[in-house]
């Protein structure tokens, strides 16, 4: 995973799956970053290395967006996979994500 800010938004790329097995590790390493309140006013987090998200993932990017949106910031989602996108509809996640498709998803 890596944490930058330019500008105001913090940019978040994800370079593994958003899965059960890793969603503590996830939390974790976020915790910190997501701390550093005053230097961005938008949250990215980029997906477009990550092709693999399960319930578990899911309910973490749910829980990063009531984080985020508590400290009063913006999240998107971007560089989200065909694969991620019908699931992202299927779940009308798209009604509680901002999100950024891929090129041809």
């Amino acid at each position: 995973m890596d944490f930058q800010i330019v500008g105001n938004v913090a940019r978040i790329r994800f370079d593994a799956a958003i899965i059960a097995d890793n969603v503590k590790d996830l939390v974790n390493a976020l915790r910190t970053d997501l701390d550093r309140v005053g230097e961005y006013n938008r949250v990215e987090l980029d997906l477009s290395i990550t092709d693999q998200v399960d319930s578990m993932g899911i309910t973490f990017l749910v829980g990063v967006s009531k984080t985020i949106a508590a400290k009063g910031k913006q999240m998107k989602l971007t560089g989200v996979s065909k694969e991620m996108r019908s699931l992202f509809l299927m779940m009308k996640l798209d009604q509680v994500f901002s999100i950024e498709y891929r090129q041809g998803a």
